[in-house]
């Protein structure tokens, strides 16, 4: 079995067999594979798998992070859908306030004409009321 590992895997010896069953031995044949010896320096692939796996691991550990980074901005954010919906909740009352400031400054211009009409009208009737007196007054001296 050492042999067959060294040799690569590759069977130099083959049993045949002839009809009648017996075994007939070939003779060695030089095959045209090139054969290199399988021992390897198994440090050296110690070492290169080991560097390998140092770099996958470096690899792994940087994407960790990222992946960290990512779900940790991911849970401070806010969702899309919250996101619109806040804004539309902030816009729909910011409408809502414009309609019901507009609705108040027609309701303060009704008021202020009005004050003004009534205020028009308290003087005309102060002025009346002043001219009477003095009719009054100057008929009352007049009947003395």
């Amino acid at each position: 079995d050492v042999h067959i590992i060294q040799n690569g895997g590759m069977q130099e010896e083959y049993i045949v067999l002839d009809s009648d069953g017996h075994m007939v031995t070939t003779p060695h044949e030089e095959s045209n594979f090139i054969r290199r010896p399988v021992l390897v320096d198994y440090k050296q692939l110690f070492d290169d798998a080991q560097k390998s796996i140092e770099r996958k691991d470096t690899l792994i550990q940087e994407l960790s992070y990222r992946a960290g980074q990512a779900e940790s901005e991911l849970k401070n954010s806010i969702s899309m859908i919250e996101y619109k919906k806040a804004t539309m909740l902030l816009e729909s009352s910011k409408m809502h306030n414009e309609e019901e400031r507009r609705s108040l400054d027609k309701k303060i211009g009704e008021i202020s004409m009005d004050l003004e009409q009534k205020n028009m009208t308290n003087i005309l009737l102060m002025i009346l009321v002043s001219v009477l007196f003095v009719v009054a007054v100057i008929l009352w001296f007049f009947a003395l």
